[in-house]
C-alpha cells in the first residue's frame, strides 16, 4: 500500500506537494484535505507511491473522495493547460472541480498564557503596561482577551462582532502571541440550501424604529461582513437564536 501521496493545491506555485497517508487511501484524480502553512486546502491528488520526501511530510487531514472527481482523461488535460499557459497546476485543476468541491473557509482564536498574563496585568497596573497602542486600541484589545478568557475558542466573526476588533488588531495580538489562531476549514456542502441574510438600503422617510440591543448587533455583524452573511454564521452570535431566524427580525 501506499505510504504518499502528491497533491496540487491551489497556489501560485507549479509544483505538486507530497504528504502522509493516514487511515484512508485516497485515489489519483480525487481531492484530499492537507494543512498547508497555517492554513487548510482543499487539492487534487496526482500520483500515490513509497519515495520518501527530502523533507518530512505532513499528514493527509482528510479523503474527501472515494472516486476520481477528475478523470484520467481531465488530469491530462488539465496538465496540458498548465504546460500550454504556464499556470499552476493546482489552479488548473480548481478551475476544473465542480462546485461541490469548494471549501468554507473558518477559522478560530483562543487566548495563550500570555495573553493571560497581560489580561492580568491590565487589570493590575493598568492599561499602560499592557500594550503601546492608543487607549482605544488598548480597550479593544482588553475585550477581546477578556473575551476569550471566558470561551475555549471563538469564530473570528464572533470576535469581531462581540468586542469591535478588526483584523489588524487581531493580527497585531497574534504577533505579541496574546492569541493563537486555527484553521478549522471543511468541506462545503453544496447540495444544501444555504440561508443568507441580507443588510437592506434604509427607505427614504421611512423609520425603522428603535433597535434593541440583538438586533444592534446582528446589523453591527453585517456591516462588518459587507452586508451579506449566511443566518449560520448569525446565530453564533450572542443573541437569542429567534433573532437569527428568518423570517423574525427584519434587517432595514
Amino acid at each position: 500500500m501506499p505510504i504518499f501521496c502528491d497533491v496540487a493545491l491551489p497556489v501560485p506555485l507549479d509544483m505538486a506537494f507530497t504528504y502522509k497517508i493516514a487511515d484512508h487511501l485516497p485515489v489519483v484524480g480525487g481531492r484530499v484535505l492537507v494543512p498547508f502553512r497555517t492554513e487548510r486546502l482543499s487539492g487534487v491528488v496526482t500520483a500515490l507511491h513509497d519515495r520518501q520526501p527530502s523533507m518530512q511530510a505532513k499528514t493527509v487531514l482528510q479523503v474527501l473522495d472515494t472516486e476520481p472527481v477528475l478523470d484520467d482523461g481531465l488530469m491530462k488535460l488539465g496538465q496540458w493547460i498548465s504546460q500550454y499557459y504556464l499556470a499552476p497546476i493546482g489552479d488548473v485543476f480548481r478551475g476544473m472541480l465542480p462546485l461541490a468541491a469548494e471549501i468554507k473557509k473558518a477559522r478560530t482564536y483562543r487566548i495563550t498564557e500570555v495573553g493571560y498574563e497581560a489580561l492580568h496585568a491590565s487589570a493590575t497596573v493598568g492599561s499602560s503596561r499592557r500594550s503601546k497602542q492608543d487607549i482605544d486600541t488598548q480597550m479593544v484589545e482588553y475585550a477581546v482577551l477578556d473575551y476569550l478568557s471566558m470561551s475555549d475558542d471563538a469564530l473570528e466573526g464572533t470576535i469581531r462582532s462581540a468586542t469591535g476588533a478588526n483584523r489588524q488588531i487581531l493580527e497585531l495580538m497574534l504577533r505579541k502571541k496574546w492569541i493563537a489562531r486555527e484553521d478549522v476549514s471543511s468541506v462545503r456542502d453544496a447540495s444544501r440550501m444555504v440561508q443568507m441574510a441580507v443588510l437592506k438600503e434604509p427607505v427614504p422617510g421611512k423609520s425603522g424604529g428603535k433597535l434593541n440591543d440583538n438586533q444592534q448587533k446582528i446589523i453591527s455583524f453585517l456591516q462588518q461582513e459587507s452586508g451579506r452573511a449566511m443566518v449560520e454564521q448569525l446565530r453564533t452570535l450572542d443573541v437569542p437564536h429567534h433573532s437569527t431566524d428568518p423570517g423574525q427580525t427584519r434587517v432595514d
